[in-house]
């Protein structure tokens, strides 16, 4: 059911919610460039390479402003799973 943007949800159940997930994430502020991505992502495999963990699934972007906001103001992460072991 939908109203006013949102989805409204009667019955939860294992269709319904994604399972939980353990991810590493790395966060800076400029531009939205696929340079930057390609920096941060490989700087966080390294981190995650470091620590032994093991990487379940493929890096994804998040950006948290609107790109008229000046770019060194601008929130943006790299976010990759991991399984952690110990």
């Amino acid at each position: 059911m939908r109203k006013s943007g949102f989805y409204w949800v009667r019955r939860l159940d294992g269709n319904t919610l994604a399972a939980p997930e353990v991810a590493a994430a790395a966060r800076w502020s400029g531009r939205w460039t696929s340079g930057n991505v390609a920096e941060h992502t490989g700087r966080l495999r390294r981190v995650i390479d470091t620590a032994g963990w093991e990487v379940t699934g493929d890096a994804r972007w998040a950006r948290f402003d609107p790109p008229w906001k000046p770019p060194f103001l601008r929130r943006n992460e790299i976010v990759i799973p991991v399984r952690v072991e110990g």
